[in-house]
């Protein structure tokens, strides 16, 4: 199973590796889409995606 975007639907093994810690759970990568959303994945699966925070006002577009 490939992990995708919430957001976009982007696959999640196209997207950089912004950051990797080793826990005793296993390794949490965070993830930037394209879209701009973060997506943080624990061994390769999603754990949590983020919204997409508009740099203007601050706040996510579908609150908007």
């Amino acid at each position: 199973m490939t992990s995708t975007c919430d957001t976009c639907g982007w696959p999640a093994r196209d997207l950089p590796t912004v950051s990797t810690h080793y826990t005793s759970q296993g390794v949490l990568r965070y993830r930037r889409c394209v879209c701009g959303a973060w997506l943080v994945l624990l061994n390769g699966q999603p754990v949590r995606a983020a919204p997409v925070v508009s740099e203007r006002h601050g706040e996510c577009p579908a609150d908007a």
